[in-house]
């Protein structure tokens, strides 16, 4: 597997993992937050491996079984409703312009995180703290410092983090607003204004 699409699949095994660690509403969830970080950092560490040498076997079978563990519905066992909003915004990313789906991950997940580092700074600065070792004891700074160590590492494997990176030079943030809008009716993620969309879009310059 080339190294770009071997980092793609680690971006987007990682969104698996986040969306529902992120949005879920649980008061306390001990279980799911530990799975959660060990496996994002797990994959993160397997993926440097494999990057450094594509024929790391231990490096490969452990990114293949963590890969598997963040989307076989354990992540999101017994924590109630959560939603994929990373997901919403980057299958139009896709569909507009013919990225792969991790490429476009990477690209939306540091905006994202961004602007809820405000909206809902408990959880993201919650792993910024397990997983990036932030030690911002204020949430809304963590937030914004986990937004910063995804973005770092997903440069540092290589996969893209804005829209330029990725060969976007003039992204048609209306039409990728209405496609995920469209997409949020279809998976039940409502709560979302066509203007905050945009205004996520806007971050991934």
């Amino acid at each position: 597997m080339p190294a770009n699409y071997t980092a793609y699949s680690a971006v987007d095994s990682i969104s698996h993992l986040i969306e529902g660690y992120f949005t879920h509403k649980d008061e306390w969830s001990p279980i799911h937050d530990r799975y959660v970080e060990g496996l994002v950092k797990t994959i993160m560490e397997s993926t440097e491996k494999i990057l450094a040498n594509p024929n790391d076997y231990q490096g490969r079978a452990t990114m293949m079984w963590a890969a598997t563990l963040a989307w076989n519905g354990l992540g999101t066992a017994g924590i109630g409703e959560c939603q994929i909003p990373n997901h919403m915004l980057e299958h139009p990313i896709s569909g507009i312009y013919d990225i792969a789906h991790g490429a476009g991950l990477s690209i939306v997940i540091p905006a994202w995180t961004l602007w809820a580092s405000e909206r809902q700074p408990k959880r993201i600065g919650q792993m910024g703290r397990e997983v990036f070792e932030v030690k911002e004891t204020d949430d809304v700074k963590a937030a914004q410092e986990c937004s910063k160590g995804f973005k770092a590492w997903f440069d540092k494997i290589g996969s893209p983090t804005s829209f330029s990176a990725a060969g976007i030079d003039k992204p048609d943030f209306e039409a990728l607003a209405e496609q995920a809008l469209n997409l949020g009716k279809i998976w039940g993620i409502t709560n979302y204004t066509k203007e905050e969309l945009i205004e996520i879009y806007r971050l991934c310059v």
